[in-house]
């Protein structure tokens, strides 16, 4: 009883206080679901029981049926990922489609490169990359066959983030063709803030571009996966072929959430089969309302497990294949794949 009182002022305090992803209220209770489904295995996350995360969701479902009243359903302008207008509970208060925010989580966007993510989850059949699809930009300095990416860290950077940035920037440039430098006058580059949660721009903007390791993201693989979106990188199921691997629970994925599962069309794999474990791979509670999966391995039918410890062999591949060889060069497929190994688990 005392263990489910803590557990249950614990999923309060989330929802009230805790900043996740994008800052949206109704993602505090996150890691609660996503603790189920960990191994604990580096004391970073308390694993509740599942009536604590029935509990915890029920909290969320209870404020999102209080909260949310306005019915989409009769808009007749389709906002796909974007989503329609909200308030700061994530409930839509207009048929107008955002003008800034956040798609699937962690990709921030405005209305300078709301065209491309309208392009990049309409286009059908054209033939692009896994990460940046033929309407996004590309870091194109090159430099004996490598190519640099400047970032700075902005002044108040705490070293404990300074460190594992540092730790996810030689992780990447040492097993890929990417160089991350740090910047000196060079005019597009990356800054890395200490923002309201972990977050980043797809691909090259143009100038100076955020990328956010805020409270709760100082972990090599987070910082990881968002440098790997300033690549041009989406999630991995995000893929066209995700239904061929994967099952999606719609029925237990917020109702304000749904657009989060959505699917980029222009995304290909450059030869490389789909990766439940890739660094950019949801985990199998995302957006959850009710405390079940929201995404499942379409064999097993078990919870996806995501990762967040770094590349995977195929991320590593695919990063390598998008900025060091032809696209034309590189075979598409849809093999399956399994990758062993331990992994430590993480929200994001």
């Amino acid at each position: 009883m005392i263990r489910n009182s803590v557990m249950l002022m614990f999923c309060l305090e989330l929802l009230f206080t805790f900043t996740a992803i994008a800052g949206s209220p109704l993602i505090r209770c996150e890691n609660v679901f996503y603790a189920l489904n960990s191994e604990n295995t580096d004391g970073l996350i308390n694993v509740p029981s599942q009536q604590d995360l029935t509990r915890c969701a029920g909290v969320v479902q209870a404020i999102n049926n209080k909260k949310c009243t306005f019915n989409t359903a009769e808009c007749t302008d389709d906002c796909g990922p974007l989503g329609h207008q909200t308030d700061e509970w994530d409930c839509p208060i207009s048929c107008e489609c955002k003008s800034s925010g956040f798609i699937e989580g962690d990709i921030k966007f405005d209305k300078q490169n709301i065209p491309m993510i309208r392009k990049a989850y309409g286009m059908k059949g054209q033939i692009a990359t896994k990460g940046a699809t033929g309407v996004l930009d590309l870091w194109t300095n090159r430099v004996n066959g490598r190519v640099k990416v400047p970032f700075v860290m902005r002044n108040d950077t705490l070293n404990t983030s300074k460190i594992v940035i540092h730790e996810a920037v030689a992780a990447i440039s040492g097993s890929t063709c990417i160089d991350l430098i740090n910047r000196t006058t060079e005019m597009d580059f990356i800054e890395v803030i200490r923002g309201r949660g972990c977050w980043s721009w797809v691909a090259k903007r143009g100038g100076k571009q955020e990328l956010s390791i805020g409270p709760g993201c100082e972990y090599s693989g987070i910082v990881q996966h968002e440098f790997l979106h300033a690549l041009g990188f989406w999630h991995e199921q995000s893929r066209p072929d995700r239904d061929d691997y994967v099952t999606i629970n719609w029925e237990n994925i917020r109702d304000t959430s749904v657009h989060n599962f959505y699917q980029v069309s222009t995304i290909r794999s450059l030869g490389s089969p789909y990766d439940t474990q890739s660094i950019m791979h949801y985990h199998g509670y995302s957006f959850t309302k009710n405390g079940n999966p929201t995404m499942v391995h379409k064999i097993s039918n078990e919870p996806i497990r995501a990762q967040r410890v770094g590349l995977s062999p195929e991320d590593i591949y695919q990063v390598n294949a998008l900025y060091c060889n032809p696209v034309t060069t590189v075979p598409y497929t849809q093999l399956p794949t399994t990758k062993p190994g331990m992994y430590k688990y993480w929200i994001w």
